[in-house]
Order: C-alpha cells, then sequence, then structure tokens
C-alpha cells in the first residue's frame, strides 16, 4: 500500500521507483489528475515495482520518506511483533474450546474500550432477542421457527 496523498509525496514516489518523468506528466500533475487517472497511473507502478519483492520497496520507501507497507494476510497479521507490542491482541474465552487470539479494534476509547465483551454467540444464541428488538413478536417468531426460516 502506497500513501500518496499530495503533490510532494507524489514526487517523491517518482524518484523512488526511477521514474521522474511522470512529476512532468500531465495525467499526474495535481493529485486530482492522478485521480482521473488511477486506473493508468495504478497500471504503470504495477509495471515498474512487480520486478522486486516488497522488501526492496518497503526498504526504497523507507529512504525517500514514502508512506507505505506491505498489505499482510491474517497470519501475517496475527504474528506481526508490532500488533503485540502495541497491544493489538487480545484473548477471548470460547465454550467449551481454549481460548483464541484475536486482533482488537484499531482504535482506542476513553469510555467505551474495543475489547470484545466476551465470547462470541452460539448459532443463533441471540436470533430471537434480535427479531423481538427488530419488533416481531413472539407468535411471529415461532412461525419462523416452525417453517424451518430459522433455527
Amino acid at each position: 500500500m502506497i500513501g500518496i496523498s499530495n503533490d510532494r509525496l507524489f514526487r517523491r514516489l517518482c524518484k523512488a521507483v526511477g521514474r521522474p518523468a511522470w512529476i512532468e506528466d500531465a495525467r499526474y500533475t495535481t493529485n486530482s489528475d492522478r485521480v482521473r487517472h488511477r486506473e493508468v497511473l495504478e497500471a504503470d507502478l504495477a509495471e515498474v515495482i512487480r520486478d522486486q519483492p516488497t522488501e526492496h520497496w518497503l526498504r526504497v520507501f523507507r529512504e525517500c520518506d514514502v508512506p507505505g507497507d506491505a498489505v499482510q494476510n491474517a497470519e501475517q497479521v496475527m504474528n506481526d511483533p508490532q500488533m503485540a507490542a502495541i497491544g493489538q491482541l487480545v484473548k477471548v474465552a470460547l465454550s467449551g474450546e481454549e481460548p483464541a487470539i484475536v486482533p482488537r479494534l484499531p482504535v482506542e476509547l476513553s469510555k467505551t474500550p474495543a475489547n470484545p465483551a466476551g465470547p462470541p454467540p452460539g448459532l443463533g444464541e441471540h436470533g430471537r432477542a434480535i427479531l423481538r428488538e427488530a419488533g416481531y413478536t413472539d407468535a411471529e417468531i415461532e412461525s419462523l421457527v416452525r417453517d424451518r426460516v430459522i433455527g
């Protein structure tokens, strides 16, 4: 992921990827131009960056002060030392099983912490309460159960 949100950062990116001519390219002169020609710019960038591994570009971007980072899959996120260091992984109890480590919401709220309140509900565990909250009567809910619309 490359975070280019202004002209100054775009100029740094052009130099980092060895394409200084893009700075003068009319399609890329301003952020509005780049947004308008996004598909072409993304294709041009892809052509350049595909020739080197992610680690190469992360190093180049750091050296050139270009905001960017690798997009991680779920396993990489769960094993990322930074996630643990900033407290983004929490243990959640599971009914009858070992606790699971899961990522927290990446926000900090002073009065309402973003940690899970408890284990995830079982299949259909809160279904009736949700339907009541949505305005269904007990008779309507029983009809849905009888007709096998819900379990």
